[in-house]
């Protein structure tokens, strides 16, 4: 999947250096056609405007290039996984799995009602909402012999 990435990365980079060569020497050609139209008794008006024209739209062409390229040398995450992923919390599985809080569920619930914030305590705050809602449920079954 990684190699697969990181292919399509450098695929998309050759494709638009590719496009942005083919447009230089359109540009080029534009010139030099443009070049060579006024000594041949062509009006300065229609050479000039061939030359104008022409290099101003691939010219515009050759900046929306720049900007698909910018994107994508700015987004490489998108193409190139990480090869550090973030490590996983162990919470996130242990709070779907089961219906009793563990001890150190209990511990972060109990902490963060004593006042600590979500940050210090290290837990994002859909984990503290998830280990509420569990919490909650557990006391009002408890409560009411629910079931």
């Amino acid at each position: 999947m990684g190699e697969d990435r990181t292919e399509r990365f450098y695929q998309l980079l050759v494709q638009l250096q590719f496009k942005f060569l083919v447009s230089v020497f359109i540009c080029i050609i534009l010139l030099h056609l443009g070049a060579t139209l006024m000594p041949y008794g062509f009006p300065f008006n229609v050479a000039g405007s061939i030359l104008y024209y022409g290099v101003y739209l691939v010219g515009l062409y050759a900046l929306t290039l720049f900007r698909q390229h910018k994107a994508i040398i700015d987004n490489p995450d998108l193409y190139i996984p990480h090869h550090n992923p973030p490590e996983y919390n162990t919470i996130y599985w242990e709070i779907t799995q089961t219906d009793v809080l563990s001890d150190e569920q209990m511990k972060i619930l109990y902490e963060w009602a004593k006042g600590k914030t979500w940050r210090s305590l290290g837990v994002h705050p859909t984990i503290l909402n998830r280990l509420c809602r569990k919490y909650v449920l557990h006391t009002l079954k408890k409560r009411e012999g629910l079931s």
